[in-house]
C-alpha cells in the first residue's frame, strides 16, 4: 500500500481528503515502519506519538500556519 489515499482508505475507512486531524495523525505516527505499526489498531506507544503529533500541529495552527484548512 502505498500513499496517504491508499493507507486512509485501506485503514480507516475514508477518503485522504476527509481525514481527521486525529486521523492524519496516526497515519503519520505509523511512519516510517507502517507494516511494523498499525495505525487501524494502534498501540500505545503510536497513540503517544499521535498525541505529539497533535500537540505540534495546535502550536502550528496558534502560529496561524493552518488558516483556511476544515481541522
Amino acid at each position: 500500500m502505498f500513499g496517504v489515499e491508499s493507507a486512509a482508505v485501506n485503514l480507516l475507512g475514508t477518503r485522504a481528503d476527509r481525514l481527521t486531524r486525529y486521523q492524519a495523525a496516526v497515519l503519520v505516527a505509523v511512519l516510517p515502519s507502517p507494516k511494523r505499526m498499525n495505525a487501524a489498531r494502534p498501540s500505545e506507544y503510536v497513540r503517544g506519538r499521535q498525541a505529539e503529533i497533535l500537540q505540534q500541529i495546535r502550536l502550528l495552527d496558534e502560529r496561524g500556519h493552518y488558516r483556511g484548512l476544515n481541522w
